[in-house]
């Protein structure tokens, strides 16, 4: 059986209420694969350390009722990817908590999983200052490099993703519904954008509303994704202050930003700060003190990106052909040194290094220079798990050898 098969019954699993990472565990030690658990005779489950009778029911009643055909087709139709506990793919620092979600599902691009995360927080009723003060940490912290994380909920979470994209920045947003639903909907235009920058995750399959018991479930994956947890602007009942314990509880650093003391809006942030359980954070270098030693690697990472962008607006313009070279017509125009560079970089590319391994050569001949190639194509064809793919894609790109898509898809460069 492949892993993709596996993946999908595990998926299937742990959408039956109270089946959650640890029982999932004591199915595959009792039946040896999650296939086999699945199709087990539901007075099978009664072996199985965990299992009652009211959890066999639960079992039966939604296997008779759930199609996994159309399941699979329904994540391949709209771009889901299906992460699980077992692959490499999935968050190391999710995989340390006590009961990590079995299953993530995501849409848009993998390159954000691979930097440290900054999770970044705060109350939906934001102050316009609020939002600006976010949407400027965001912005730095992103262009250090490091991924922002949050819940694309309004207010803060939406100012936090705004500051990343605006950056150019890599940013994670986690969601509290099925993984194609647009919660809320204001923020439609604003998940596009991340699926085409970014990245966006759930537990929840597509489908799924967004209810008011999946937040905090949702909370504990942003501070369980993330090196440190910043509260930007908060209210004392802002769930926003869940989230930051939720990061405490695991170990994590907190940060509050502190804001006027007579304003209600910020009493969350102040009360952090007053209990020990939050640093006093103002700007971005105060984030960093996490990062210890590797601070200088981030600054010296956002020199070069500053100096590339220079660079790349002070390009000179090309030197006058010689007299002697015949010129343009008059009525023919030159082209700008912005356009010359942009041209220059469509043409065919180089191949790649010899420095590539045959399996990334077979991978790499598999892609498209000029359309792309869906990851599910690439994946069929290559028989390789979508986790295995997806890792080896993210390289590729880093790497300058791909382009990710919106969609799912990837060119070859």
């Amino acid at each position: 059986m492949s892993r993709d098969e596996e993946a999908l019954y595990l998926a299937a699993l742990a959408q039956i209420p109270s089946v959650g990472a640890h029982l999932l565990f004591e199915l595959k030690t009792t039946f040896g694969s999650y296939r086999a658990a699945w199709e087990a005779h539901p007075a099978e489950w009664l072996d199985v350390r965990g299992v009652t009778g009211g959890l066999r029911e639960r079992f039966q009643d939604f296997r008779s009722g759930f199609d996994l055909g159309k399941f699979a087709e329904d994540l391949e139709e709209k771009s889901v990817f299906l992460f699980t506990i077992e692959e490499d793919v999935y968050p190391q620092r999710l995989k340390e908590l006590d009961s990590p979600p079995p299953v993530l599902y995501a849409r848009g691009q993998l390159a954000p999983l691979l930097p440290d995360k900054i999770s970044i927080v705060g109350t939906r009723k934001a102050s316009a200052v609020g939002r600006k003060q976010t949407s400027r940490l965001a912005y730095d912290l992103a262009s250090l490099g490091l991924t922002i994380v949050s819940g694309m909920a309004l207010g803060i979470d939406g100012a936090a993703h705004e500051g990343a994209l605006e950056a150019g920045g890599l940013t994670i947003a986690v969601l509290g519904s099925g993984i194609d639903e647009v919660y809320p909907p204001q923020h439609e235009s604003l998940y596009r954008r991340i699926l085409e920058h970014g990245l966006v995750l759930s537990e929840h399959p597509p489908g799924v509303s967004p209810l008011k018991e999946h937040f905090p479930r949702r909370n504990r994956i942003i501070a369980g994704l993330s090196k440190g947890t910043v509260v930007t602007e908060a209210p004392l009942n802002s769930g926003a202050l869940i989230t930051a314990r939720l990061a405490n509880d695991m170990g994590r650093d907190v940060f509050a930003m502190p804001g006027p003391v007579a304003s209600p809006i910020v009493k969350g942030c102040h009360q952090l700060i007053k209990s020990g359980e939050a640093k006093l954070v103002e700007d971005a270098d105060d984030v960093l003190v996490v990062f210890g030693e590797k601070k200088s690697e981030l600054l010296a990472r956002q020199r070069e990106r500053l100096q590339e962008k220079l660079d790349l607006e002070l390009v000179p313009a090309a030197p006058e052909a010689a007299p002697a070279v015949s010129r343009p017509e008059p009525d023919e125009p030159k082209p700008s040194p912005k356009r010359a560079r942009a041209t220059s970089r469509k043409q065919p590319a180089q191949p790649p290094a010899p420095s590539v391994s045959d399996e990334d050569m077979r991978l790499l001949s598999a892609i498209s220079y000029s359309e792309g190639t869906h990851l599910n194509t690439l994946a069929r064809k290559l028989k390789l798990s979508i986790a295995e793919l997806s890792a080896r894609l993210t390289l590729l790109e880093i790497r300058g050898l791909v382009k990710s898509l919106p969609g799912g898809f990837f060119q070859r460069l």
